[in-house]
């Protein structure tokens, strides 16, 4: 996907790297609004519940300190980066979309939510391989901070926990494997950057 976001780029502007800086920054920008809503979630499922206005708060603070820190200076400023911005927002993206399916009210509704979340996942996968851990950290996500208990003999308690986390489980390992796959030939030497 980076390398078709490059050409998108290219077909509209040629070869000014300010629109291609510009669309780093729209993907880190977006970064930061999707790691807000994330964060105003999780802080929400913290025992004694934060109040919704320090949550408020406090992800906004946690989110621009992520967007403003030096260490990200770089998926801005170097062009090929677009492959870690795009990758981290799609992985954002796939992260928050599973924790408003587990909020969903109704079965419709979740599936949907699931469904985006599955969508980003491919999406992160396709900016940059590591995307296809983002199962995993769904997975650690939600024993964390929606059941509360994250012991193995806790969430071996829960069979419908089993079926979906054995399911994120196999769809990132297959997803891990096809990425490497189909990428050993970028790692094999052909890569000019």
């Amino acid at each position: 996907l980076s390398y078709f976001s490059f050409g998108v780029n290219y077909y509209l502007s040629g070869l000014d790297p300010s629109s291609f800086r510009g669309v780093n920054i729209l993907f880190h920008a977006a970064s930061a609004v999707v790691l807000f809503l994330l964060l105003y979630r999780w802080f929400g499922y913290i025992p004694g519940r934060v109040r919704p206005p320090d949550r408020a708060w406090v992800a906004l603070a946690a989110s621009a300190l992520w967007a403003l820190h030096p260490t990200s200076v770089s998926t801005v400023t170097y062009i090929v980066q677009r492959m870690n911005g795009g990758m981290a927002l799609f992985f954002l993206v796939a992260l928050h979309a599973a924790t408003c399916g587990w909020e969903a009210s109704t079965p419709s509704r979740r599936a949907a939510w699931y469904g985006a979340a599955f969508c980003a996942i491919l999406l992160s996968t396709g900016f940059k391989e590591i995307g296809a851990t983002a199962p995993f950290v769904i997975f650690a996500a939600w024993a964390t901070w929606k059941r509360g208990d994250a012991s193995l003999k806790a969430l071996l308690s829960e069979r419908k926990f089993l079926a979906a986390g054995t399911t994120l489980l196999a769809v990132g390992v297959l997803g891990f494997v096809a990425a490497v796959v189909y990428s050993y030939p970028t790692y094999a030497g052909t890569r000019d950057f």
